[in-house]
């Protein structure tokens, strides 16, 4: 090989060794900014959603008039407005938090009633008429209003339906 082909062929070598030195250099600085940007988008979204529950939670927890625990589940909810407004919340529980929860709502265990009482017909996921093991109440609330409340136990996971009315 002559000293031209030598010189051309190392030049080429080194040239491609730069290029892809300083590709990879580029790369390197470029992902840290794309890599920052994802999560914090995701981060938002997480935040956004978070936020909105929150706003849920505290709306609920105004119409019922009690806290609803953290760890509760809202399986089903139906708002009805017009002379009697009505609210239908269907919650799970554990039965720890069902106790916390029950500190806060004037509920006797006496006065629990084997069966749906006044909780109404089933619809879609509000099914009192066919929860095992339902007992019921209703109370009579200081700004005449009225809640029902029946509550079912399966393996320490507490079924709670409330429907507060106004008359």
């Amino acid at each position: 090989m002559d000293t031209w082909a030598r010189y051309y062929a190392c030049t080429t070598a080194k040239c491609w060794r730069k290029s892809l030195v300083a590709t990879g250099v580029a790369l390197a600085c470029a992902m840290p900014s794309c890599v920052d940007r994802v999560p914090d988008e995701r981060a938002s979204k997480v935040n956004d959603q978070t936020n909105k529950a929150t706003a849920e939670r505290v709306q609920l927890q105004r119409e019922l008039g009690f806290a609803v625990p953290e760890g509760a589940r809202v399986l089903w909810i139906e708002r009805e407005n017009g002379i009697d407004s009505i609210i239908r919340v269907k919650l799970e529980m554990s039965k720890l938090d069902f106790d916390t929860m029950a500190a806060s709502v004037p509920i006797v265990d006496g006065d629990l009633r084997s069966g749906p009482g006044r909780l109404g017909r089933d619809k879609g996921e509000w099914n009192p008429r066919t929860t095992v093991g339902l007992r019921s109440t209703q109370l009579a609330l200081p700004d005449a209003s009225f809640m029902n409340v029946g509550v079912a136990e399966t393996a320490g996971v507490v079924t709670v339906f409330v429907m507060r009315h106004g008359t």
